[in-house]
């Protein structure tokens, strides 16, 4: 877990609030925390969301593998990373009826505000509604930090959210792994290939030529495929791993994993015409 460096003060509270942080929707969504807000040393992670294309701060590797399942999740529409809970008034309040020391800066003593690691809108048939989800590893759930959850429970309690702690045990590890394995390609941003190249002249021929090599293994399959159509080294593997973050190439995640996988259990539906509608 990443530790602050931010020092905070009742001005740079306000200045956060001025400058909208933990307000907006979608791509305009701005975080209260940032990876600016955390010292170089320990685990911070940064990635482009699939849901919505924008950058995402996760202060912890099961942060990190927790939304990954978020951003694959078809009935999750809008993602808030690091979600304030304002007014700082709330929490002051609950802290004081419950008797729990609110969280202030080591160094300033000023309370500080506390965040949600995602809150998250979910799509039930016409309606949605928020969910909100704290990360921690099991083995930093101690006394303290439990008494600082109780606090975010009941702010989260009095508006009616549903709120909970999500650990490590709590992720499934093979649709996790997977998910680490072909989430970065989402975007074939950077490909040696030209973009408009890469996906005009390539799908309708790669993936049904990998297709038919049914007795080999998805990784020995691409590895032909950049031969037969002279690609660079690893081109075949990865728009497959994009075509599978965008759901047109299809395998259980739950069970396999993509680079031990066999072609006779990947389902290769990818169409150039589904692909432009993804």
């Amino acid at each position: 877990m990443a530790k602050r460096k931010v020092e905070w003060s009742e001005k740079k509270i306000q200045q956060y609030i001025k400058d909208g942080r933990g307000t907006g929707r979608g791509l305009e969504y701005k975080p209260w925390l940032t990876n600016q807000d955390f010292s170089s040393t320990g685990r911070t992670v940064r990635s482009t969301g699939m849901t919505i294309e924008r950058a995402y701060f996760c202060a912890s590797g099961v942060e990190y593998e927790f939304f990954l399942l978020l951003d694959w999740a078809d009935e999750v529409v809008d993602i808030f990373d690091q979600f304030p809970l304002l007014p700082l008034e709330s929490t002051l309040a609950i802290a004081e009826a419950q008797q729990i020391p609110h969280p202030k800066d080591r160094k300033s003593k000023v309370d500080t505000v506390l965040s949600t690691d995602f809150v998250f809108e979910v799509q039930e048939g016409f309606q949605r509604r928020l969910v909100a989800r704290t990360v921690k590893p099991v083995n930093e759930l101690t006394k303290r930090v439990i008494e600082k959850f109780e606090i975010e429970r009941r702010y989260w309690l009095e508006r009616n959210v549903d709120w909970g702690i999500v650990t490590e045990n709590d992720l499934p590890k093979m649709r996790v792994k997977n998910l680490l394995w072909f989430h970065n390609d989402y975007y074939l941003e950077g490909t040696l290939i030209p973009y408009e190249n890469y996906i005009l002249e390539t799908i309708d021929r790669i993936t049904p030529f990998i297709a038919e090599l049914q007795q080999l293994k998805l990784t020995d399959a691409c590895i032909r495929a950049d031969q037969q159509f002279r690609l660079n080294p690893g081109e075949s593997l990865r728009l497959t791993k994009h075509l599978v973050s965008r759901k047109l190439v299809k395998y259980d995640i739950d069970q396999h994993y993509g680079p031990d996988l066999m072609i006779r259990d990947i389902d290769f539906t990818a169409h150039l015409d589904q692909y432009k509608t993804a």
